[in-house]
Parts: structure tokens; sequence; C-alpha cells
């Protein structure tokens, strides 16, 4: 069985689509005259070489059929897909196929109540290279090769370790284990939305991570998204009260994923109700240096750092590398569990700001220029980073807490303190920075 997908709309306008079902009821009526006329002898048939009745329409197009060396890095690759981009064709078909199972099939392992197998690490790769060299026209993905498992076969069917191998015997099996389709429509489905939703581009789902779990995170996302889009929302804040509300403890502990996609939309998100540090992440958002949710808990005088992070969003803007998501067998310091993500923010410059309650201007604001430095970090499905700055961590944490800010405040890339002060002045607010 193939499945295929269009990545582009083929029917741009309703009457592109109109023409295409009066195409195939006029078709599916003529089939059916055929069938009833079949036997009643031979037909006669006029043709007028004069008249145009119909101009057929044809589209030069190829097929990228996944191998090793079109793996990204290859030689053969870069060249491959540089071909591709100068073509310019539309209707590109991209087929990651069975003898390279590890390269095709994003869920080699049949799936538990308790893990599941999901893993797009070598196939997200030669994708994104396919995609940007299809860039602007029309593509279809075509993942024909599905999990083995999904049929029934007289033993486990087994694939080699090495991504590189060719295997021809890898798709066996003709009765899918499920007769109602259903577990090979919810394969396809999850793999559909890791494309169609840009998810791949955004978050790196470590193995443990259940179905059941990614489907509740993406349902709270969705409802996140239709809150927001209903009462026109530029940011908001959010409390988890561990109440022993069932629903209310299905939605706050699965809204991590969906409120980390709000804050990489500029729609900044804080939870435990910080409303003033929802404000400061929108300020960091607004100059462009991201803004995270972020509160220091702890320090490191061996080294003179501060370690920085928090659960909940994060953003993804402004992470080193891709950002993980991890199940959290315990949701931290509330009840229930769910999907947290995981990151740390690129190394190099950053800000630190704290929107403070302040009695001669009501509000002021906190900043502080350091840097992100590479380390270890605590690696429990947070957002972690370790901060140096110039007055050093103990006169960092003393000067900071001394302007009276909240424990949390907003992590950007960069050193734009200057711009935060000219931003005070135009809001008519006060200002102060640390270091």
């Amino acid at each position: 069985m193939r499945v295929g997908l269009v990545t582009k709309r083929l029917f741009q306008h309703p009457r592109e689509l109109g023409q295409f079902a009066r195409l195939f009821v006029s078709g599916s009526a003529f089939a059916a005259m055929s069938v009833a006329l079949h036997g009643q002898g031979a037909l006669q048939l006029t043709i007028h070489w004069d008249k145009t009745t119909v101009v057929s329409k044809s589209t030069p197009t190829l097929q990228v059929v996944v191998n090793p060396p079109l793996r990204h890095g290859e030689p053969l690759s870069a060249a491959s897909y540089k071909a591709v981009k100068e073509l310019g064709a539309d209707y590109v078909r991209f087929v990651p196929w069975l003898p390279y199972p590890r390269l095709g099939v994003a869920e080699l392992e049949p799936p538990t109540s308790q893990k599941t197998s999901w893993d797009f690490s070598l196939i997200d790769p030669m994708t994104k290279d396919f995609l940007a060299a299809t860039e602007g026209h029309t593509t279809i993905m075509n993942f024909s090769t599905m999990p083995t498992w999904l049929f029934k076969t007289d033993k486990p069917v087994t694939y080699p370790a090495d991504p590189n191998q060719p295997v021809l015997n890898y798709t066996q099996g003709t009765e899918l284990r499920d007769p109602t389709g259903k577990e090979m429509g919810d394969y396809y489905e999850r793999l559909t939305s890791w494309y169609v939703n840009g998810v791949f581009e955004c978050f790196d789902g470590q193995p443990d991570c259940s179905r059941e779990e990614l489907r509740r995170a993406a349902r709270t996302s969705a409802a996140l998204d239709t809150f927001v889009a209903r009462h026109k929302l530029d940011m908001l804040a959010y409390y988890h009260m561990g109440s022993g509300n069932a629903a209310n403890e299905d939605t706050m502990s699965s809204i991590i994923l969906g409120s980390s996609l709000l804050t990489a939309r500029h729609i900044p998100v804080a939870g435990e109700y910080e409303v003033k540090n929802a404000l400061a992440v929108k300020i960091m958002d607004a100059l462009g240096t991201g803004g995270s949710f972020t509160e220091y808990y702890a320090i490191d005088f061996n080294d003179d750092l501060v370690l920085m992070g928090h659960d909940g969003p994060g953003h993804i803007a402004i992470c080193g590398g891709k950002t993980k998501v991890r199940p959290l067998k315990v949701y931290h310091g509330k009840v229930g569990r769910g999907l947290s993500v995981e990151m740390s923010v690129k190394h190099g410059p950053a800000t630190l700001l704290s929107m403070v309650e302040d009695a001669e201007f009501r509000f002021k604001l906190v900043v502080a220029e350091g840097e992100c430095v590479a380390g270890e970090i605590l690696e429990i499905g947070n957002t972690n980073s370790r901060y140096c700055f110039p007055i050093g961590a103990r006169g960092f944490v003393n000067a900071w807490n001394h302007q009276g800010p909240a424990h949390h405040c907003a992590i950007g890339v960069g050193h734009v303190a200057a711009t935060l002060k000219k931003t005070a002045e135009l809001m008519g607010i006060g200002f102060h920075q640390v270091c």
C-alpha cells in the first residue's frame, strides 16, 4: 500500500475543485456506460480531426527515492539536491522506501501503553534537504513503506542496525493485525502531523513519549490556539493548582508543548500566573531577542556561575539546538504527569529582564547582561542553562534581589540593555541595570 501526502493544495480555487468533480462524475458515468454496452456488438466511432475538444496537459517531474548517498552530509547529496533545485519541477515525489527501514519508517517497533519507538532523527535531515531543494514548488511526500508490525507475520521482522545496509525482505505480511485499519491510520496520522504541523522543525520527541501523552498535549495545544484566537490575546499566564479537579489536572499537565508553540509564535506564556513576567517576555520577544520564562535555582560557587531554568514554556527560537520533549512521570511539584520541554539557551551574550513593581514609578525594568556558557545541566525536562556575569555570581544575586523582583524573569539572547533603557523611557517607567 502506498500513502502519499500532497504538501501544497492541488485545487487553488473552488472552481478547480468543481471542474475535477465534473470530470470525475463524467468519467464514472462513461465507465458505467461502457460496462452496460459491453457485449452488444461493435460501436460506431466518429472522429472529428478538425475540432479540438480538450487540450491534454502534462507536467514533467521526477521522483527522489531515499538512498544512503542522499543522506545529509554525503558528497553526492549536495550535488543531487542542487540539481533538483535547478530543475524547478512541480509534483516531485519524495519516497523513503523499503530497502532502508531506518531511513523510511518512523516507528520501527510496535507501541505499548508505556513506550513508543518514534524516531525521526535519521529521516528529518533528508526530508529538510528535499524540502529546501523544492521550496516554492508542489511536492508529494510518499512514505510508502509501512511498519511490518502492522501486519500479521509468523515472527517479528528484523532489520539491520546499520541504516545504510539494504534489506529486501522488510515488507512482509498481507493481513493487518488490526482489521479495522485504525492502527495503520494512527501511524500515518502522527507521521503526517509531524510534517504538516511543522512539529519536526520545533521539537525532538524522545522515544519514551507515549502516543497517549502526545495526543493529550496536541489536544490541549489546539484548545490553547482557539482560546487565544477567540479572546485576541497577545500574551497569557497560567497557574496550576493541584486541587484534585481531574479536568483541570488533565489540561494543566499537558499545557507545556502548546504554550511553548504559542511563545514561539510571539504570544508569550508564563507559568505560576506571573503576569509581570509575561509582560517581560513579550518585551524581549518584541525586540527580537526571544524571551523565555525562567528563574535562578542554584549557584555554582566553584565556577562562579548561576544556574537558571524552569519547567513550563520555553522559547524555541533561542534554543541551542532542538528542543527535546520528555515525559514526566511526576509533574514538577504538582499533581499529575505529562510531557515537558527540555532545552538550553544558545551559548553567548544574554540579557535578563524583570518587570518590577516600584514605589516611585509604579513599575520599572530591571536588567542584567551576562553570558550563557557551556557546561553540564540537569536533563530533567526543563529549560536549563548556565550563566556568568561580570560582577560574579554572588554580586549578581545580591544586586538583582536588591531591586525587589519576583523570582521569575525573562531571558533573551544578545545584549539589549541600552534598548531596554530607551523602552522604559518611552513607556514612562523606571529602569535599573544591575550589570
